[in-house]
């Protein structure tokens, strides 16, 4: 009986792990799209910012409209940053579990 139950508490840890396994599989696989996303976010707005320099230098917008697109850029990269932060974090927790942190 206990034999039984031993092999029941295996198949449930297997399934358990096959089902977080899978589960951030797909998670890693979202954050590498968002990472992807927010690069194009990031490149968007550099060159946003590079005519609004030209606009500002030349007279076309005020400083107001110049410091706006700038804190675009930067909200953009920030966004950038924790994408790959959580990317990274999502890729530690696959080799976690697929047993590649082992001391």
């Amino acid at each position: 009986m206990e034999e039984l139950i031993a092999q029941l508490n295996i198949s449930d840890l297997q399934r358990t792990l096959t089902n977080n396994l899978e589960n951030t599989w797909a998670q890693y696989n979202n954050q590498k799209e968002l990472l992807d996303v927010t690069t194009q976010l990031v490149n968007n707005a550099q060159r946003n910012l590079e005519i609004a320099e030209e606009r500002f230098r030349g007279g076309l917008i005020n400083s107001f409209d110049y410091r706006t697109i700038q804190l675009g850029y930067i909200n953009a990269t920030q966004s950038q940053l924790n994408a790959y932060f959580n990317l990274k974090t999502t890729e530690t927790e696959l080799v976690r579990l697929i047993g590649g942190l082992v001391r």
